[in-house]
């Protein structure tokens, strides 16, 4: 129970300086998430544990996201078959790419420690609390806007002469992220679609209703959640047929500015493809343009700023007579 102790706290220490070191010098907090992880290690003959030459393990682990390209995680587990093994690391994990709906690659590296529990299975001089250095890569798709999953390969080197040899490991998670990443909606400008009425006269006003649809990085894909706002303005298209709906397309700064015209274009363009699929209205009623990069709602210098310019705008004005 001790031994136990002594991990958990070395770990979390060791994480929690590094998370701290990581927010302040880093900006952009993107929050937290935790998971489940299962792994399974061929270990070096250097080490030879009696019996078996490999172990799984399975285990929690917490990790803070730090910035938009990396992660500092702590992991802790337990071994599944008959080697009585507890496993301990610390590691930072580096993205090599934004993340979008494909797979995200990422190197990691950090430190790790067995602790064979049952002695008699190690060579003899071998130390029973094992610390390693750990180097690996992989990568992570997330499975909705909460979930992910994460698949690496790993490398785990002794980090003394009596735990020397290369062990070999896979691991794979699935993880719940919360806070500000949880949610890509949260991260940006709010969807909007407020009626603003300006009175002309007694009986009637005009009014406008306006719409705000953001898009995943390099995606022209309307996003399910937006669901009930194009709901709501099928509604209106269909209640007033003399009406217009205008959708202009924009794009963050990432990529050549050609392709940024051309990419918020076919948000637009697809935008309207939904609207006219699920509810019959008319195409020449609604116009699409794209405006590229060269009209920002924020600063493209961060990922919230980048989310919030990823968008299509629209709007239907028109006349409501007063009760």
């Amino acid at each position: 129970m001790k031994k136990w102790a002594r991990n958990i706290a070395s770990t979390t220490v060791l994480a929690t300086a590094i998370a701290a070191t990581s927010h302040s010098a880093l900006a952009g907090e993107e929050g937290w998430y935790v998971g489940g992880f299962a792994a399974h290690t061929a270990f070096s003959s250097e080490r030879s544990i009696s019996g078996s030459a490999e172990s799984s393990v399975a285990g929690l682990q917490l990790g803070i996201n730090c910035c938009e390209w990396l992660d500092i995680e702590v992991a802790m587990g337990k071994s599944m078959g008959g080697d009585d093994i507890d496993l301990f690391n610390v590691s930072a994990i580096r993205y090599l790419q934004q993340q979008n709906d494909s797979w995200r690659p990422f190197v990691i590296a950090g430190l790790n420690r067995f602790e064979f529990n049952e002695v008699e299975h190690l060579v003899e001089g071998h130390q029973v609390r094992s610390s390693q250095w750990l180097v690996g890569a992989g990568a992570t798709k997330a499975i909705d806007d909460n979930f992910f999953f994460r698949a690496q390969l790993q490398l785990t080197e002794g980090r003394k002469s009596e735990s020397s040899g290369t062990d070999l490991g896979i691991a794979l998670s699935i993880n719940r992220r919360f806070g500000a990443s949880s949610n890509p909606a949260a991260q940006s400008v709010a969807v909007a679609l407020a009626p603003v009425a300006v009175e002309t006269e007694p009986t009637r006003a005009p009014i406008t209703l306006r719409l705000m649809v953001e898009f995943a990085s390099d995606s022209s894909e309307v996003r399910s959640f937006y669901s009930d706002q194009l709901a709501e303005v099928a509604a209106l298209l269909q209640a007033e047929p003399e009406t217009e709906l205008i959708l202009t397309g924009h794009t963050d700064s990432t990529g050549s500015a050609d392709y940024n015209q051309s990419l918020s274009e076919q948000r637009a363009a697809a935008v309207k493809a939904y609207i006219l699929e699920r509810y019959g209205i008319a195409s020449a009623r609604i116009s699409t343009e794209g405006r590229g990069e060269s009209e920002p709602l924020a600063s493209n210098d961060d990922e919230a700023g980048r989310a919030a310019n990823r968008r299509v705008i629209g709007q239907v004005d028109y006349v409501e007579t007063a009760e």
